[in-house]
């Protein structure tokens, strides 16, 4: 990741649930992601749904100094249904740890959806130029099981990859 030219990139997408050295790399790539989200029409698309069976855990801070941490639940409430990343998405989202991790965001950040008490677990904000979607679900998971959330990874694809950066309708 070092020797990649990311301005050759206009989307970036971190997978949940990998091992540790791959996290450490990350961490230490941060301050290059963040200065190439701001900088461009780019989206970063953050699936930090950690400390899976690859026992990893990303310690790092995304753009807006936004963070995640610990906080599994089975239920997560969706807080903007009228918002494009929830098309065809129930009201609540149920599985087994339907959520990993939950982000600690300020505003100008939208909170897209929360756990039972209240923790943002999808987030979608500008960074300057460019856009920033980050989640604490277990998507690829629930991808796989069919379960409640799988329509939020297709559609965060899509989001991410049909017009990548900040947009009027995200501010």
């Amino acid at each position: 990741m070092s020797d990649a030219t990311l301005a050759w990139y206009s989307v970036i997408i971190v997978a949940s649930d990998q091992p540790q050295p791959f996290y450490d790399t990350l961490k230490g790539q941060m301050g290059r992601i963040n200065q190439w989200v701001m900088t461009g029409a780019r989206t970063l698309e953050f699936h930090v749904a950690d400390h899976g069976w690859n026992n990893g855990r990303f310690t790092g801070v995304l753009p807006r100094n936004v963070a995640s941490y610990n906080a599994r639940d089975d239920l997560d409430v969706v807080v903007l249904p009228e918002w494009p990343l929830m098309r065809g998405v129930p009201t609540s989202i149920n599985g087994s740890s339907a959520s990993q991790n939950a982000l600690m965001v300020q505003p100008p950040v939208k909170v897209i959806l929360t756990d039972t008490v209240g923790n943002a677990t999808l987030v979608d904000y500008c960074w300057k130029r460019g856009r920033v979607i980050a989640t604490g679900l277990t998507l690829e998971y629930a991808w796989d099981h069919d379960w409640d959330a799988k329509p939020v990874l297709e559609n965060m694809l899509t989001a991410s990859t049909s017009a990548p950066g900040c947009h009027s309708d995200i501010r």
